[in-house]
């Protein structure tokens, strides 16, 4: 090896590790920033309270049937009494608020539930504030059986089979009704504790998408054929403790596969086309898309209606697992 290549290799190995700080900072920076237990005050922050302890009691609720007489949850309800009573203060009584105190009489109702009467107290006369919203079955448990349906493994194999990504699309528009039916089946997708915190972002208007793009690596010869461009993102102020700095990104991809496939339910042809994180493209692309800065882009998703005749695709084969 020649002095002048070995020189070239060493500098573009320095280079490189100096690109990789530079990103881990940046990374660095964003989560002490926008991450919940150290983010500033805020109502996506004061739902992902809400949401946590909500899915704390009832999780120990599923646990109360085989568990004896052990008591649980009474710290909890309190902090779940607390975090809505300021919630109030700030925000509006919305859909979560509602569940959270469905949940709280549920709670109360269980067998296990705090003796405290301090705490009962309490609950109760939150509970009594607010009686207009409770609802049956609104929150609490439920009894789950093996499922009985007349899908096979099979039926399920060759309806993922039957999906490919596809970089060639009509003009036909996909409908707000199509859109809509996608993120039913991705909302019904796992999250940590039940969090739900993934978005989608829907962009049709051209110019847009093409200036998307074209801070994504650009059109690489089939993007700007897709009649819609989708950006799923993941709000990274309902995740806070060191060991949930990935979760996000796990929960969205597994939101993300479950909206492609409920295009592809829908007859909708689509193609994943992943984030580029590099600081300053990261900062322009959010400008655009109109993406708040606590949400972290997950993947890009181009997508429209199949053409009428067929159009060519990767084999992409599956290695055994």
């Amino acid at each position: 090896m020649s002095i002048k290549r070995y020189l070239r290799q060493k500098l573009d190995y320095v280079k490189t590790r100096l690109s990789i700080a530079k990103l881990y900072y940046a990374d660095c920076k964003y989560n002490i920033k926008y991450h919940r237990g150290t983010c500033e005050d805020s109502k996506d922050k004061s739902d992902a309270n809400i949401m946590l302890v909500m899915h704390a009691l009832e999780k120990g609720m599923s646990f109360s049937s085989s568990a004896g007489s052990r008591e649980f949850g009474g710290a909890k309800a309190i902090s779940l009494v607390n975090y809505l009573l300021e919630h109030e203060k700030k925000y509006e009584i919305d859909a979560q608020f509602v569940t959270a105190v469905n949940i709280l009489a549920a709670y109360l109702q269980d067998r296990n539930s705090t003796k405290d009467k301090n705490q009962r107290d309490k609950i109760s006369k939150f509970i009594e504030c607010h009686h207009d919203l409770i609802t049956p079955n609104k929150g609490g448990v439920k009894k789950v059986s093996k499922p009985t349906n007349s899908l096979t493994f099979d039926d399920v194999k060759s309806f993922y089979v039957s999906r490919s990504s596809v970089r060639e699309y009509s003009a036909e528009p996909i409908t707000d009704s199509e859109i809509n039916k996608a993120k039913e089946i991705a909302a019904l997708s796992p999250s940590a504790c039940n969090r739900q915190a993934s978005r989608v972002y829907s962009i049709k208007d051209r110019n847009i998408i093409k200036i998307l793009i074209d801070n994504q690596l650009g059109d690489q010869g089939w993007c700007n054929n897709a009649e819609t461009l989708f950006v799923i993102t993941n709000k990274a102020s309902y995740f806070g403790n060191i060991y949930e700095r990935n979760e996000p990104y796990i929960d969205g991809g597994m939101f993300a596969m479950n909206f492609m496939m409920g295009l592809h339910a829908q007859g909708i042809a689509s193609c994943y086309k992943m984030y580029i994180r590099e600081p300053s493209k990261d900062a322009e692309f959010r400008n655009i898309a109109g993406i708040s800065n606590n949400e972290i882009p997950i993947i890009l998703i181009l997508a429209g209606h199949y053409l009428a005749k067929p159009v060519t695709s990767p084999l992409s084969f599956r290695n055994e697992l």
